[in-house]
């Protein structure tokens, strides 16, 4: 009985491993369209050890899940268009198009050096913007013609760059790091602790001109919070960038040595404010383009162990729905 009970041990532990909220799928990015109503959900399905994308229906717990390319090739990077009817990610290195009502994918690039990063469309929805790298730089998609048009020249491009979002018609927001040009690499030398090179700031352009820091209070709030803050994380904007969401760490109380929570902020007309007080771990946050929704991967036990949470921002209610059993639901 002694070699008996740590078999069924194991046994049970397995049993519950592979049950309906165990580990086998894991949240890797989300994207919500623009009502807020369907999130657009990469993960990765640990034990066929694969990515898989689907949207996902959370008001009525319905998952449905787009096919991999040929050759088992997944989808990366999703991003809604401003009238939701087509998604637009990366697979195998190249633009696609999702059309939502038949689920049809369509190729929008071919060749080209480097790799293809964070899609997005521009407001009007007749062209796509991306990062290519390496190094990072920005590129503008003409879906009619064809034709890739450069927004951020490689002499002016960064180490990394986020996905970036429209502040207007010729207007965007990102993160980045190790900048190129020397004026920018030297103003983002002087912040406390400054590692150019891996810190990660908010920079604004200008189609045409030359990016600038912005939000530079940010850094310095976040060296208060935490000695291993290294800039905004999972920064995500709506429409016009009205309303700007990203994860920091939470209480500055605790101490720059202690802090180890990280929370949902909003940055709204110039303030900033906490929206989530979870004492969480927390991923891949996603906000409606309509700015009434914002979406994020949590894990309240700190154990890697992440589930959805939907948050509406005209309540500040947040509420866990059940996406990684859902995606366990909807398996052939």
């Amino acid at each position: 009985m002694r070699l008996l009970w740590p078999v069924l041990v194991a046994l049970l532990c397995a049993a519950c491993g592979s049950g309906l909220t165990g580990d086998r799928y894991a949240i890797q990015d989300l994207a919500l369209s623009p009502d807020g109503h369907l999130l657009a959900v990469r993960f990765i399905d640990q034990e066929k050890k694969r990515g898989g994308l689907g949207l996902y229906d959370w008001a009525h717990g319905k998952f449905t899940p787009i096919a991999n390319q040929a050759a088992g090739k997944s989808f990366t990077d999703p991003s809604f268009s401003p009238d939701g009817t087509r998604l637009v990610a990366v697979s195998a290195n190249q633009l696609v198009l999702v059309a939502l009502d038949t689920l049809q994918v369509t190729q929008v690039t071919e060749g080209g050096q480097g790799f293809k990063q964070a899609p997005v469309f521009r407001p009007d929805g007749k062209a796509i913007l991306f990062v290519a790298t390496n190094p990072a730089r920005l590129l503008l998609l003409d879906l009619e013609s064809g034709q890739e048009s450069t927004v951020l020249d490689w002499r002016e491009g960064f180490g990394t760059i986020s996905r970036p979002y429209f502040g207007g018609p010729d207007r965007i927001i990102f993160l980045a790091s190790a900048p190129r040009d020397k004026e920018i690499w030297e103003q983002a030398n002087q912040f406390p602790d400054a590692r150019p090179e891996t810190d990660l700031h908010v920079y604004g352009l200008k189609f045409g001109a030359k990016p600038e820091l912005i939000l530079k209070n940010l850094w310095t709030l976040g060296k208060q919070k935490s000695r291993w803050f290294t800039g905004e994380h999972n920064m995500q904007a709506s429409q016009d960038a009205k309303r700007i969401v990203f994860f920091d760490f939470a209480d500055p109380d605790l101490g720059a040595e202690r802090n180890v929570d990280q929370e949902l902020f909003l940055i709204e007309t110039g303030g900033l404010k906490q929206l989530t007080h979870l004492h969480s771990s927390v991923i891949a946050a996603a906000i409606s383009y309509d700015g009434s929704t914002v979406a994020f991967g949590a894990d309240l036990s700190h154990s890697a162990r992440y589930d959805l949470r939907l948050l509406d921002l005209a309540s500040g209610q947040s509420r866990s729905v059940g996406l990684l059993r859902d995606i366990r639901s909807a398996e052939p």
